[in-house]
């Protein structure tokens, strides 16, 4: 696949896969702005509404019918993070253009009209969103973050999380919290939409067939967006993350109603930099992969858990192993846990069958994102923002060349900085 970068003025930047492997095509348009609570839960709310309506299309039945008009295309707006920023992205997915029964009709132009719809002429009496819309959102996103405590699992790895992180970026969640939910406003959702749009760093991908129709299109839509934010004072995020550093493990023990207790454990470890890919092999040999160590271990051979799993976050150079047991398995649990980062800190219990099954493992994942045009396109875009290696082929070759090693690195540098756990006590929840 090929890709084409171009460079607009006031902070937009396009990026183009060229590709004719796929019938459909996907654009997206992603704006990174400053993660605080407040603009997590605006531009939560914002999203949200963007979606029930706006000036041409007011109700989502006849922004649907418009969709359905244009080859049950579909337009979405979503709130993610990548590192210390928030992202506020909004997501097209449409059939090429070539498959349409009109052929001078040109879907995506189309397309990016109906997304300039929704951001530059939202239902709004000049001053504030749709009130109905917005309050009516905000009932969902405090349902959303209620349903998050409720479930245990979800509950411990964000508290775990929150410790870790606490005082930086890192440690507020994607829709805020429920005080930050309750204070937005109609105004308030729309000022972040004039922010947004005006002042925020974008990042542009198309990804598909890539004709001089498509090009005219993107560039007359993308230097449209560049005009409106002429003479706008731009905002620069900082993606990069200062973490907090622990002398010791951090030991927290919360109770709750429920049968099953929860432990989560956050690890740093020491990275090679922003090309590193052997904690990747670390992770699938220690306990992502259904043949890992932790599993096969902690969870099959000793029955500890009810389940033990760990999952490494590369930009960050950490990683959490979370599990689900009981209280009085807890020490012994955690003891296999750390006799199992022993014997892998030492490259001769590496196996080559485990080194190979965990490189071909990863492997094939990034091989099967170029067979999707909107997930290699959305993981284009956050390792680019975050300035991480882009190019699929060097990375399979960096995996490759892993040695049992380098694997055993990572887990001699592991430090255990958190250990978290909801113990569960009796009651009706799981």
């Amino acid at each position: 696949m090929k890709i084409i970068e171009k460079v607009y003025k006031n902070g937009i930047t396009s990026a183009v896969i060229d590709t004719k492997k796929f019938k459909k095509n996907y654009f997206s348009l992603t704006y990174t702005l400053p993660m605080t609570e407040s603009n997590a839960s605006n531009a939560s709310a914002l999203a949200a509404t963007l979606e029930r309506g706006c000036e041409k299309y007011p109700t989502v039945t006849l922004m649907n019918r418009h969709l359905c008009a244009l080859y049950d295309a579909s337009v979405g707006v979503y709130v993610s993070s990548c590192v210390n920023a928030l992202l506020f992205r909004v997501v097209v997915n449409i059939i090429d253009g070539k498959y349409a029964l009109e052929k001078d009709f040109d879907l995506f132009y189309e397309s990016l009209e109906f997304v300039k719809e929704m951001l530059f002429s939202p239902l709004t009496d000049g001053a504030e969103l749709n009130p109905a819309y917005v309050e009516s959102e905000k009932k969902r996103l405090s349902d959303i973050i209620k349903a998050d405590i409720n479930n245990k699992d979800r509950y411990a790895v964000k508290r775990c999380s929150e410790i870790a992180y606490e005082g930086t970026p890192l440690a507020i969640g994607t829709r805020g919290s429920l005080d930050s939910v309750s204070s937005v406003t109609p105004r308030s959702a729309y000022e972040m939409l004039k922010y947004i749009t005006e002042k925020c760093a974008c990042y542009a991908v198309f990804s598909g067939d890539f004709t001089e129709d498509k090009e005219r299109a993107l560039d007359k839509f993308l230097s449209e967006l560049s005009r409106e934010r002429e003479g706008k004072e731009l905002l620069s995020v900082d993606i990069g993350a200062t973490l907090p550093s622990f002398d010791k493990t951090k030991e927290v023990i919360e109770p709750v109603s429920a049968k099953q207790g929860r432990m989560v454990l956050s690890y740093s470890y020491e990275s090679d930099g922003k090309s590193d890919v052997a904690p990747m092999l670390f992770d699938e040999i220690f306990g992502a992969s259904p043949v890992s160590r932790l599993f096969m271990n902690v969870r099959e051979r000793l029955s500890l858990c009810y389940y033990c799993a760990s999952g490494a976050n590369i930009m960050l150079s950490r990683m959490l192993v979370r599990s689900g047991l009981d209280f009085e398995k807890r020490d012994e649990a955690m003891a296999e846990i750390k006799r199992q980062i022993g014997l892998l800190s030492e490259a001769k219990n590496i196996s080559d069958e485990e080194l190979m099954m965990a490189k071909k493992s990863r492997i094939s994942t990034y091989a099967a994102l170029k067979d999707s045009c909107s997930q290699y396109a959305d993981w284009y875009v956050m390792r680019r923002i975050a300035g991480y290696e882009t190019d699929v082929d060097a990375i399979i070759s960096a995996i490759e060349a892993v040695s049992a090693e380098d694997v055993a690195r990572i887990a001699r540098s592991l430090k255990l900085e958190v250990s978290y756990f909801l113990n569960g006590t009796e009651g009706a929840q799981a």
